[in-house]
């Protein structure tokens, strides 16, 4: 079941609208998370789940990051990471290989 949330200690609901009006925030009983939902996203309004116990600025900071707009920053950052966590794969691979050919 999926609650509305339209007000919080911090302000969040109030302040999300301030980035984009039609954002709105709903708490997930199953899965006991917060969800960012959009109102003119096509079919289903789900953006994001929070991954915090609570609503705070890091939830603000989360959607902004993630927003369409910075689609191509996310992109280049994740491809980034990738590429450094294929190399220490790499890297710990070519280890393993030469301590068992030894």
């Amino acid at each position: 079941m999926l609650i509305n949330i339209e007000t919080d200690v911090f302000f969040i609901s109030q302040r999300l609208r301030e980035i984009d009006e039609n954002y709105f925030i709903k708490y997930n009983t199953i899965t006991k998370k917060f969800e960012i939902h959009h109102k003119e996203q096509m079919k289903n309004s789900f953006c994001l789940s929070v991954p915090y116990n609570t609503l705070d600025e890091r939830t603000l900071e989360l959607v902004n990051k993630t927003r369409i707009e910075n689609i191509d920053k996310l992109i280049e950052k994740m491809d980034k990471e990738n590429l450094i966590r294929e190399r220490q794969n790499n890297k710990q691979t070519t280890e393993k290989l030469k301590e068992v050919l030894k």
